[in-house]
């Protein structure tokens, strides 16, 4: 398997429209099952096909128990660090509290006494955080080992799906027994995760200008299922929250791009990019940055670039984005904070 026939799938899948995902990755385990139940009694088209989508449907559920554990290790990275800083104040207060002078407390009978309470609540005290220090470091090993165990039933999915689309028999079967192993969910964390954010509520990739709206019509007159930004030029682009990156390489008719999912049957495609820094397959946070805003190369012969509207600077770029709800083309804008249009000249 290499990283070209991953990036080639998944843009196959891109144009023909991905089915929804599975809802979890036990029911994804189930429809695999299902899928080699019907393989094991005929090699037909229609069973075939049943196998792949079960397939795909698996690939999804497997980046979507990715990005909600890589939520998670980020909450329980976060709440590992205040515990640490819990024990260190608890510490200082206690070494205060046994350096203080014997001759403060002469002033009062009851000073020793009040003087052992005290260090006796600061050790009850250091004690309580001790434990609670333990228990986020252990769910925090064990959220890290599940990740590492989805990040390899995700790559062996991955081949099963590269070589059954290449015409080799669907691995439906060894895909549910992998499914299964990685299916049962952690146990809960001590602190609640934050809930992933909504269309409409996510940050903006990157802050830009509607220059062509959705459904705009294109150089052909045919409405564009997508936006057209104007940026600065080099500008950083940065995931609104935490994604799978699907496709990073360029795309026909529109170079160097991205391909997000950012839940399942919600992907998010940003094209015309300078640069990449991110590679397919990866599962990243919100604010990774996904590469920087480009100018595109102009057609005529005088001119370096290609400047998006008449009203822009060479300091400015364009930069188009497309999001898609279960395989339908929605407004881009509509998901974001921040954007819109330009004024007219």
């Amino acid at each position: 398997m290499t990283q070209r026939a991953a990036a080639a799938l998944a843009l196959a899948v891109l144009v023909a429209g991905a089915p929804a995902a599975a809802a979890s990755l036990t029911q994804a385990a189930a429809a695999l099952r299902d899928a080699a139940q019907a393989l094991a009694e005929s090699d037909a088209a229609g069973p075939r096909a049943q196998a792949l989508e079960a397939l795909e449907g698996a690939r999804g559920a497997l980046r979507h128990a990715l990005r909600r554990n890589l939520t998670r290790r980020l909450t329980l990275t976060e709440a590992l660090a205040a515990r640490r800083k819990d024990l260190l104040r608890l510490d200082a207060n206690r070494s205060a509290a046994a350096r203080a002078p014997v001759h403060a407390w002469a002033v009062r009978p009851e000073g020793p006494l009040v003087a052992a309470r005290a260090l006796a609540r600061a050790q009850a005290g250091r004690s309580a955080a001790s434990s609670a220090l333990d228990g986020a470091a252990l769910d925090l090993a064990e959220a890290t080992a599940r990740a590492e165990a989805l990040e390899s039933a995700r790559l062996s999915v991955l081949s099963f799906a590269i070589d059954a689309y290449a015409g080799d028999p669907p691995q439906a079967a060894t895909a549910a027994a992998l499914l299964s192993r990685v299916a049962p969910p952690p146990p809960p964390a001590r602190l609640p995760g934050p809930r992933p954010a909504a269309p409409g509520d996510l940050p903006a990739p990157v802050p830009a200008t509607v220059l062509y709206p959705f459904g705009a019509p294109d150089r052909l007159g045919r409405p564009t299922p997508g936006i057209t930004l104007s940026a600065p030029a080099g500008a950083a682009l940065r995931a609104p929250g935490p994604v799978s990156v699907l496709i990073a390489e360029p795309l026909p008719h529109r170079g160097l791009a991205a391909v997000l999912e950012l839940a399942p049957g919600r992907l998010l495609i940003l094209a015309d990019l300078s640069a990449l820094s991110v590679e397919a397959g990866a599962t990243l946070p919100a604010g990774a940055l996904i590469g920087h805003v480009g100018v595109r190369p102009s057609a005529h012969p005088d001119f370096a670039v290609e400047l998006p509207a008449p009203t822009e600077s060479p300091s400015e770029a364009t930069l188009y984005m497309e999001a898609r709800q279960d395989g339908a083309a929605v407004d881009p804008a509509l998901w974001f904070n921040g954007y819109r249009e330009a004024p007219s000249p």
